[in-house]
């Protein structure tokens, strides 16, 4: 699709920057035809103001002789030009109806006038002007083709790199619908073989058959949670989500959530520590705050290692907030750093697998961030993984 999308970007442009060429080509010749008949027609004009005489400007020789009012050469008008070649040029005249024009057959042009005494006529040789014309139109279909030649290279990078946000686009589109796909089928899988043993036991009583029906639910609210995910970032991919901002005291927020995850981490053995500054505010959308702060707290409780602490540390900086989420892990690789907000992207996919997880966390949270002005980045530093929101602060 995209190749027949370059190849039509290619075509578009082409015709319009040849179209354009081609219009300034041809109002340039046009405009040097219509300055030529200009030049000639002041200079036959000259020339007509001094009767009987052979006038040369420049490289543009011009001839003068006198006929009667029935365009009948007078003789002895002009010592230069023949008697019968005069003749056959005030006859070609008389069948015009314009004073100024041209005489294909002698290459030249012509303008005459009525006086007291007759008609005069100037004729001048035009096979320069013709030449200048010729040459122009010729260098003009050469530039055309040069042009040509050169809009098609251009074209051809140019919807290249036009296109690469495209491709990318496209690329991440098919990523995210394999991976979908995929992430699906285990679930749809498991709820499939659950029904299909129920099926089987059709005598047996719920309350005997309730290991498969929990199970069932437990993977249709994954499966739930997991579309849900998928919608999420779709709609803010298509910029169809709308959420209300209002003034929001950020600490609070934190600090409710610090004792929402206190039972959490106790359960899980993890010191969890926190330094709030207070009466930070921002304007956001509360529901999707406490989604930020409840995907980096989950994520940090599941990845806890080793000394088993997590800190959480939230100041005023200049206009800014920043909250700082450290948890004791393993240092992440240089991968995992450069690809860990990408979608369905897992470092060690069978302990995502094993703690539930579909890769979505992380992205969801750079939206949400991004949604909100604000930025979202990752880094190991001193056997902690350090995550850093930075979020603007409400004007007072």
């Amino acid at each position: 699709m995209l190749h027949k999308l370059h190849r039509k970007f290619i075509l578009i442009n082409m015709l319009c920057v040849l179209s354009v060429v081609a219009l300034v080509l041809g109002i340039l010749y046009m405009t040097t035809t219509k300055k030529n008949e200009e030049i000639a027609y002041r200079q036959l004009k000259r020339a007509l103001e001094e009767p009987y005489a052979v006038k040369k400007e420049g490289f543009l020789q011009v001839q003068v002789f006198q006929t009667d009012f029935q365009f009948q050469v007078i003789r002895g008008s002009n010592p230069i030009l023949e008697q019968s070649v005069m003749q056959d040029i005030a006859d070609r005249i008389a069948q015009k109806n314009d004073t100024f024009g041209v005489l294909s057959a002698y290459e030249a042009r012509y303008l005459y006038e009525v006086k007291w005494n007759g008609i005069q006529i100037a004729i001048m040789d035009r096979s320069h002007e013709k030449q200048g014309l010729q040459a122009l139109l010729v260098n003009s279909i050469l530039l055309f083709l040069l042009a040509l030649v050169a809009f098609i290279i251009i074209s051809w990078y140019l919807g290249k790199w036009a296109l690469r946000p495209v491709d990318r686009a496209w690329k991440a589109q098919k990523q995210f619908i394999s991976d979908a796909s995929h992430e699906l089928r285990t679930p749809i899988t498991v709820i499939l073989a659950n029904t299909n043993i129920l099926a089987h036991h059709p005598q047996d009583a719920i309350a005997d058959q309730m290991k498969w029906i929990d199970n069932t639910q437990t993977e249709a609210n994954r499966m739930k949670q997991l579309v849900e995910n998928m919608l999420f970032l779709s709609r803010s991919d298509e910029q169809s989500l709308h959420y209300e901002k209002t003034r929001l005291n950020i600490s609070d927020v934190l600090e409710q959530s610090t004792l929402v995850y206190e039972a959490i981490a106790y359960e899980s053995k993890i010191t969890l520590e926190s330094e709030i500054e207070s009466d930070l505010w921002i304007k956001g959308n509360e529901a999707l705050i406490r989604q930020l702060i409840t995907i980096l707290m989950d994520n940090a409780c599941k990845y806890c290692e080793h000394e088993k602490r997590i800190i959480l540390q939230a100041k005023r900086i200049q206009n800014q907030v920043e909250i700082v989420l450290r948890n004791t892990a393993a240092n992440l690789s240089q991968e995992d750093l450069e690809h860990l907000f990408e979608r369905f992207y897992r470092s060690e996919k069978s302990r995502n697998r094993k703690q539930g997880g579909y890769g979505l966390g992380l992205s969801i949270a750079k939206t949400i961030c991004e949604k909100h002005q604000g930025s979202i980045r990752v880094e190991n530093k001193d056997g902690f993984v350090v995550f850093t929101v930075i979020l603007p602060l409400e004007k007072a």
